[in-house]
């Protein structure tokens, strides 16, 4: 930029907001006498709100199994595992590590562009395809 009038310019089309200062700063000089002349409002509401809402933080469940979150309900996969859980139920008193197919024979994979782009794209898909086409018949 060149300092040749270029900033004068600039000054002259600027927005000015004159009309607003004026009631703003009266609002809240306002909104400030009234916080200093009642200051325990503003102490205890905001303590007493992060207590009761802060009560239910021990009670969340967060979510990490790959599984659950980017499987859906009714898909083949959750059939499976129920078949499986309902066939061979694992319990104390009959666990036997060898019979825990469920998380030996369960593959996750998350798949994205490298663009970063839909992964949706017919040639993408097709990669997809083979990518699944080798987990399912040439990985043992």
């Amino acid at each position: 930029m060149s300092s040749s009038g270029g900033g004068a310019t600039w000054r002259r089309c600027r927005p000015r907001f004159d009309c607003l200062e004026k009631y703003l700063n009266r609002g809240f000089r306002l909104y400030a006498a009234w916080v200093c002349q009642h200051p325990w409002p503003f102490i205890v509401v905001p303590v007493l709100l992060s207590v009761v809402l802060s009560a239910g933080i021990p009670y969340r469940h967060v979510l990490y199994s790959a599984l659950y979150l980017y499987t859906p309900q009714d898909g083949t996969s959750k059939y499976e595992q129920r078949v499986f859980e309902q066939t061979w139920p694992q319990t104390n008193t009959t666990f036997q590590p060898s019979r825990s197919v469920i998380d030996l024979r369960q593959c996750q994979v998350i798949v994205s562009a490298r663009d970063h782009g839909n992964v949706l794209r017919p040639a993408l898909s097709k990669a997809v395809l083979r990518l699944n086409d080798f987990i399912v018949n040439d990985i043992v």
